[in-house]
């Protein structure tokens, strides 16, 4: 039935979550699961009152990103999951549309994704989950 599982992280506490339960998954279904990393990039703007110096680009660092995949390729390994990893970037608004993206680039069946909820804007807008679900080709799973 899913023969491609998308697992979306980002290195928090909900990716570990998602990541066991794509393990789960795959393992009992025999599918093939892409751990999609997109590093989020922010514009850093000036403090209002201080010299205008322009944006400031903030990037995750590439060590980083490594990281993140490389632990869940790791647990799913460890349960017989063949898997492989897909690093992207985008700007942080941007995040949800490049798992979009990522998961029709790998013909996924099903997505996993944590919550991802941050902050003023996440409560505004919806989390990286919730605007993935919303928008997304295939079912997708929201694990808390």
């Amino acid at each position: 039935m899913y023969r491609t599982i998308v697992v979306a992280v980002g290195g928090s506490d909900d990716s570990t979550r998602t990541v066991a339960h794509a393990a789960d998954l795959a393992a009992g279904l025999g599918s093939r699961v892409v751990v999609l990393h997109v590093r989020a990039i922010d514009a850093d703007m000036p403090v209002p009152g201080a010299v205008p110096t322009g944006a400031t680009i903030v990037q995750e660092d590439a060590r980083t990103a490594d990281e993140v995949v490389d632990t869940a390729l790791a647990v799913l390994s460890a349960a017989g999951v063949t898997a492989e990893a897909d690093v992207a970037d985008a700007m942080r608004t941007e995040v949800p549309r490049a798992i979009l993206e990522l998961a029709g680039k790998h013909q996924a069946d099903l997505i996993l994704t944590g919550m991802h909820q941050r902050g003023l804007l996440g409560s505004l807008v919806g989390s990286i989950g919730d605007r993935v679900a919303r928008h997304a080709d295939c079912p997708v799973l929201l694990v808390p």
